[in-house]
C-alpha cells in the first residue's frame, strides 16, 4: 500500500527521503522478493475459510507482479508461478483446500485484470495471464476434472472459478448455477464487481487455448 500511494503521489527525491528503503527502492520488485511474497499470500489464501473475502494484499501482489515486469527487473515467472501452484494444491489436499485452492488462483487470475485497468499495466497482463494456463498445472488439471463432473465435490467451487477466470481474460460475466448455501457470499460479490475492460491481442488469447 505504501509503495501504491508513492507512485500515485508522484513526489521529488526529497520528499521522498524519509521513505522506507523497501519501499521507495525497487526491492519489492526483485524476483527473490517476489517469490517470498507470493509464498506469504498463498499461505493466508488457503486458511482463508471459503465464505470470507481474501486478504487485500492478493490485489496488491498482482499490481506489484505487473509493475515488476513493466521494469523488466522480474524475468523468472516460473518461480511465482510454482510457489502459487504448490501452495494452493498440495498433494493429498481435502476437498475444502482443494475448493479454496480453486477460488485462490481465480482471485489471482482476477487480480491481474484489476491491476490492468492501469494504462501503462495493461500492455503486460497478457504474459502473465498465460503465464497462469501454463505454469500452473496442477490447479488447471484440478480445474477440468472438477468441472467435467456435475457430482465432483469441488464441482460449484470449479464453475465459480471457471466463471471468474473467463472473467479475467475478458469474457462476459458468467455466474455458478446451484451450489451450497456458503456460496452465495462469493457469487453477490461477484455480481457487484465492475471489472474494467480489458483488450488482449489474439496472439494471448490463443497461447491460452493452447496451453
Amino acid at each position: 500500500e505504501l509503495r501504491q500511494t508513492l507512485e500515485d503521489t508522484n513526489l521529488g527525491s526529497d520528499a521522498r527521503k524519509g521513505w522506507p528503503a523497501c519501499v521507495k527502492d525497487e526491492f519489492l520488485w526483485q524476483p527473490t522478493s517476489l517469490v517470498r511474497i507470493a509464498q506469504s499470500i498463498t499461505d493466508a489464501a488457503v486458511v482463508c475459510p471459503v465464505g470470507d473475502q481474501l486478504p487485500q494484499a492478493v490485489n496488491l501482489f498482482c499490481r506489484m507482479w505487473l509493475c515488476a515486469m513493466k521494469k523488466r527487473s522480474c524475468q523468472d515467472q516460473q518461480s511465482i508461478w510454482s510457489v502459487l501452484d504448490g501452495t494452493l494444491f498440495p498433494e493429498k489436499a481435502t476437498a475444502a483446500a482443494q475448493a479454496q485452492g480453486l477460488r485462490g488462483m481465480a482471485e489471482i487470475a482476477l487480480g491481474l485484470r484489476i491491476a490492468a485497468a492501469s494504462a501503462e499495466l495493461a500492455p503486460h497482463v497478457g504474459d502473465l495471464l498465460v503465464g497462469l494456463f501454463e505454469h500452473m498445472k496442477t490447479g488447471i488439471s484440478l480445474l477440468l476434472r472438477m468441472l467435467s463432473w456435475q457430482r465432483a465435490h469441488c464441482h460449484a467451487a470449479a464453475k465459480y472459478a471457471q466463471a471468474r477466470m473467463l472473467e479475467a481474460v475478458g469474457a462476459p460475466k458468467q455466474f455458478p448455477e446451484g451450489g451450497k448455501k456458503k456460496d452465495a457470499a462469493n457469487i453477490a460479490a461477484m455480481a457487484k464487481a465492475s471489472l474494467p475492460e480489458l483488450s488482449l491481442k489474439d496472439s494471448v488469447r490463443l497461447a491460452i487455448l493452447s496451453s
